[in-house]
């Protein structure tokens, strides 16, 4: 999966013992590696500090402030079940109306609304923007990110406040550099079925993001980039996150472009530590907020998700959950690690970080249950790419279609745009109001989310005791295809596996299995390409 390329290594502190939590009453022991596992590649030699060469990273903002799929996602399934409660009552009864009905909860706290001109930009409606607010709130937040992370700024954070038009140009350039990778990651996904066979996977991430970034920093240029016309507690949490990133990245180089180039999984596993560590700060300053900001944040979050709800809609819901899933998962990882050995165990993490997502999803097999490294598997044409799943992106290939992916498969988009047309934040908040007092996939618990991840998506299924694969992606006349071997822990866990793969194989014709020895599994699949 494409991440930011994170450039040089830190030297690697002394060995630390795994994270590995209280066993389960009558739980089993860990069982023995199967087959033996091969050693992972060596590091790199420490490269010496300064600035990267140019062109190390193209891939070099970590980009936060999506916070729209959490609300929208909430918004979808609630939509949803209104419009199936909306079908029951109508087989019961007859109806003069057609028309969508978003909430049908009485309303007694009026709310600003967005469907008339509102000069406030969203996450700005407290306070009123500007260069000179914006680093006025750095100089503020820099001691609780300090306090909280347990470390000191080296130097000052150069902050580069920019309009609303040149802070979206600056977040499209970095985009653009991730183009050729993006399409390549797009055959991927498009071959795996994990999204639509016709689907431009560039436009699409770029839908995702719309306007739903408000700041990122860029560990190349060191640089803290905000959007100069928002001043609210909603961009104050997206600061605290984003000054996480420039302490780290003065103590332990986050640009680290060797890790991408792999292809071995610890590319997203890097990812996920540096996502979770600003995720933590991030949650302790939101948790310090008033009463009023607290308000407010939802105000501005609310906002933000109106704006992006119609590209959420015709994204594929994957998509976002993908997008999501190194600051889910990261938060919990560090989250862990924190609290087996504080601040220093987190910062111990940074020198020898996590190689694979199984290690990131599990902290008991951190730093003592290294990957399985195993052949590439035969391509049948042309490779456009080659590399590890690892056991998460494994899950998304296996996994079945959402409940939400699947209601939100049969809306008709007039339907869809008639009920967009006049929504604004009253009835938004009613809509979340009411999957939360229903009980709504994902568990949601309000805008902030107090479900099994941060964003609201339910986590993916995957199996237990994988040992390691290889993928390789390749296109044949009007097809783009998908080969992948697995190997896992023990006979046990494989012959778990065999029997996901088979259940895959059943609910998708295009999928192939075959057994390349006794110990591994291989399956492919292919695509039409786009252009067939």
């Amino acid at each position: 999966m494409t991440t930011p390329d994170p450039s040089s290594w830190p030297e690697a502190p002394p060995p630390q013992p795994p994270v590995v939590p209280p066993a389960a009453p009558g739980a089993a022991p860990a069982a023995a590696r199967y087959p033996p596992a091969s050693a992972p590649p060596p590091l790199p030699t420490p490269a010496p500090s300064g600035p990267p060469p140019p062109g190390s990273s193209p891939r070099a903002a970590l980009i936060a402030g999506i916070v729209a799929v959490l609300v929208v996602l909430g918004l979808a399934a609630t939509f949803l079940a209104v419009r199936s409660a909306s079908s029951t009552d109508e087989a019961a009864a007859p109806t003069t109306s057609s028309s969508v009905t978003p909430s049908t909860t009485e309303r007694t706290d009026p709310r600003p609304s967005t469907t008339t001109p509102d000069p406030t930009p969203p996450g700005g409606s407290g306070g009123s923007g500007g260069a000179a607010d914006i680093e006025a709130e750095v100089g503020e937040i820099v001691d609780f990110v300090e306090e909280e992370r347990g470390l000191e700024f080296k130097d000052d954070v150069a902050v580069v406040a920019l309009g609303a038009d040149e802070f979206k140009a600056r977040v499209l350039e970095e985009f653009e550099s991730e183009t050729e990778s993006l399409e390549t990651e797009g055959a991927l996904l498009r071959a795996g079925g994990i999204v639509p066979a016709d689907l431009d996977i560039v436009q699409s991430q770029l839908d995702l993001l719309g306007d739903g970034v408000l700041g990122f920093y860029d560990p190349v240029s060191g640089e803290l980039v905000v959007r100069s016309d928002s001043a609210g507690p909603l961009v104050r949490s997206v600061i605290a996150h984003e000054l996480t990133h420039a302490l780290d990245d003065q103590h332990f180089d986050l640009d680290r472009p060797e890790l991408a180039e792999r292809r071995d999984g610890s590319d997203w596993a890097f990812l996920a530590l540096v996502e979770g560590s600003a995720k933590r700060v991030e949650a302790a300053y939101l948790a310090e907020l008033s009463p009023a900001d607290q308000e407010q944040l939802e105000t501005d979050q609310l906002e933000l998700a109106l704006e992006q709800m119609d590209s959420m809609f015709s994204t594929p819901l994957v998509l976002a959950q993908i997008l999501m899933s190194p600051y889910d998962y990261g938060a919990s990882f560090v989250d862990q690690l924190v609290a087996a050995g504080g601040t220093a165990r987190l910062d111990d993490a940074f020198g020898a970080p996590p190689v694979s997502s199984e290690q990131v999803l599990d902290p008991a097999r951190f730093d003592g249950d290294a990957p399985i490294t195993i052949e590439q598997p035969p391509a049948d044409g042309e490779i456009i790419d080659q590399g590890v799943l690892g056991e998460l992106f494994t899950g998304f290939l296996l996994s079945e279609s959402s409940e939400v992916d699947d209601l939100l498969g049969g809306i008709d988009p007039d339907q869809l745009d008639e009920m967009l047309e006049g929504l604004d934040l009253e009835d938004l908040q009613d809509m979340i109001d009411e999957l939360e007092r229903e009980g709504g996939p994902g568990d949601l618990g309000g805008v902030g989310g107090t479900g099994s991840l941060g964003s609201g998506f339910p986590p993916v299924a995957t199996t237990d005791g994988w040992g390691g694969d290889r993928y390789v992606v390749w296109e044949t006349g009007d097809q783009v295809c998908l080969r992948v071997d697995w190997v896992m822990d023990s006979p046990e866990s494989l012959a778990t596996f065999r029997t996901t793969v088979g259940a895959w194989a059943a609910r998708d014709a295009s999928v192939v299995i075959a057994d390349p020895t006794p110990e591994s599994v291989r399956a492919t699949r292919c695509a039409p390409t786009l252009t067939s």
